[in-house]
């Protein structure tokens, strides 16, 4: 009706506003850097999800009554083959003496039956669900580390593609999170789980982070930039 043309590559072509580039992250997780947009404003993160909407079934809550804290595990919703992955952390949580929460829509790449240690789930929400836990393992997708840290946790990353390298060593850098690559055996994952876990410096860290991100609304941020840009 305005006689726009369409937007065939997002990317490369209606990414970088003239006007307004919204960075959906604080500052103290990227700092800004000189190459960058300078219309670009950083908010915080967007932490919605859904969480208000969706009880925990009641085996999972169940399950996080019946034994200490699990770790939760997942390599994101869009992996169908992580198979492998969750293999091995399934060796590495046990060799951790720690109770697993495997959590992928898609149930073939768990095994087929598990320890009364371990329990799958196609889909929690993380904001109900982290703080029942003691850590996490993920990919490094910024929506599952940016839960990670307002839930106040440590975090294993185990980073493939796209943005994940660069969250993950965001979230090293701050004292929240391992690095864990393919090479790494179950012992070393193991190691570095607990580790975490067991050092104070780390956990008080994550929770200082955690405290910030409940100190502001990246969504309100954001909703705030866009009426000053447009009225």
């Amino acid at each position: 009706r305005l006689g726009l043309k369409p937007v065939s590559r997002l990317f490369k072509e209606y990414l970088h506003s003239p006007r307004k580039v919204i960075g959906l992250f604080p500052d103290w997780f990227a700092p800004r850097q000189i190459d960058w947009p300078s219309q670009l404003d950083l908010t915080s993160f967007p932490l919605y999800d859904e969480g208000d909407l969706h009880v925990l079934a009641d085996n999972l809550q169940a399950f996080l009554a019946s034994g200490e804290t699990p770790i939760v595990c997942t390599a994101g919703t869009g992996n169908r083959q992580a198979k492998k992955f969750f293999e091995k952390m399934i060796a590495a949580i046990t060799r951790a003496n720690r109770r697993a929460l495997l959590l992928t829509p898609f149930a073939e790449q768990t095994p087929s039956t598990h320890p009364s240690n371990v329990m799958h789930i196609p889909y929690a929400p993380f904001s109900t669900l982290l703080p029942h836990c003691a850590a996490i393992i993920h990919h490094g997708g910024i929506g599952t580390t940016a839960q990670g840290l307002a839930a106040g946790i440590p975090q294993l990353i185990h980073p493939l593609s796209f943005d994940q390298p660069d969250n993950a060593m965001h979230a090293k850098r701050l004292g929240v999170a391992k690095i864990i690559f393919p090479w790494h055996s179950a012992q070393q994952v193991g190691n570095s789980l607990n580790e975490m876990i067991g050092s104070a410096e780390t956990i008080a860290t994550c929770r200082q982070f955690a405290e910030r991100l409940r100190q502001t609304s990246g969504i309100k941020m954001a909703c705030d930039i866009l009426e000053r840009t447009c009225y």
